[in-house]
């Protein structure tokens, strides 16, 4: 069980499958609580030999660029701060600073959906990710992420509404 507050802030790091509701939710987190967001997604590294970045591979994360951004954050004054992405529950690191971990639970399904559909209301070409999905993907979310759902300490159902989730959540904040 993690401590409940690090010895410079709180942090709230919330994982889940993609399409899951992760961003949508730590934006409301900040809205609500007035706490910065590290989107975790932000900070990927090509690691294939073709200079590509696999997103389902924990591999593929600048973790220390994620830590120094929760670290600014905390020199900055922030009280709390909310680490979100597919891999906030796979690492140490950041587990040991959180003061609570979150999943929200969604069946694949829905998350490639959802996924997908946010790609083409951008107008962005789904094809690389349904290739990527069906060459190491699927394989990478079973394999890296989704085992790590039992590390977390609240467990929510993705497709309940934002803002029920964030009463949730801010009920269990230390303040």
């Amino acid at each position: 069980m993690p401590s409940t507050q690090s010895s410079t802030g709180n942090l709230v790091a919330i994982s889940g499958l993609p399409g899951s509701g992760k961003s949508d939710l730590a934006d409301a987190l900040r809205q609500a609580l007035a706490a910065p967001v590290v989107a975790m997604d932000t900070h990927y590294r090509p690691t294939t030999p073709g200079g590509e970045v696999d997103f389902s591979d924990p591999a593929s994360l600048d973790l220390d660029a994620v830590l120094k951004q929760i670290g600014r954050h905390w020199d900055d004054g922030a009280r709390l701060v909310i680490a979100e992405g597919i891999f906030a529950l796979t690492f140490e690191a950041v587990r040991s600073r959180a003061c609570l971990m979150v999943w929200l639970e969604i069946p694949m399904d829905i998350g490639l959906a959802r996924k997908l559909l946010r790609k083409l209301e951008a107008g962005a070409d789904i094809t690389p990710s349904i290739r990527g999905y069906l060459a190491r993907g699927r394989d990478g979310y079973l394999r890296h992420v989704l085992p790590t759902h039992h590390r977390a300490n609240l467990v929510l159902n993705g497709t309940r509404p934002v803002d029920d989730l964030v009463t949730e959540i801010a009920e269990k904040v230390p303040r």
